[in-house]
């Protein structure tokens, strides 16, 4: 019981915002930790500038955790998510997928879509947990969807 109530404050105290330029050097660094083909900063620029939208989630003093994803007619595309691993399970990476689905609108955007590395089965156990379906095999990896329901 002491846990939980444990984990359940440290989430209270995360905040999820829209990602700025003096973040990138803490978003980089956790991306380097997290992946063995991370984005370069160019790459996460250049996803920034065209189309493509990033949050942190912080606690007040450190980025813990960021994503990167792109709006589209019907569905929300999660092109990237990343949580520090000293952070993991404390519930950051949670918070920015319930961010991400409160953007979902019956009439207009009804799903989120991630595509996962064939060998990272933290991520699709991570998206399975929260309700996400693998629906398909893609570029060395599984697409995972959550859709909205009215």
């Amino acid at each position: 019981m002491e846990t939980m109530k444990r984990k359940t404050e440290e989430a209270r105290r995360i905040h999820v915002r829209w990602m700025i330029r003096s973040d990138m050097r803490q978003v980089r660094e956790i991306e380097q930790l997290c992946f063995d083909f991370p984005w370069s900063e160019e790459a996460f620029i250049k996803m920034l500038r065209q189309h493509c939208i990033g949050m942190v989630a912080e606690d007040g003093l450190d980025v813990l955790g960021f994503m990167v994803y792109s709006l589209h007619t019907t569905r929300i595309e999660l092109d990237n998510l990343a949580v520090h691993p000293s952070c993991w399970r404390r519930g950051i990476g949670r918070e920015l997928i319930e961010t991400l689905k409160g953007k979902l609108a019956p009439q207009r955007r009804r799903e989120v879509v991630a595509v996962v590395d064939e060998h990272n089965l933290d991520g699709q156990l991570f998206l399975r947990s929260l309700d996400f379906r693998a629906t398909g095999t893609i570029r060395d990896g599984y697409r995972f969807v959550f859709e909205a329901r009215d």
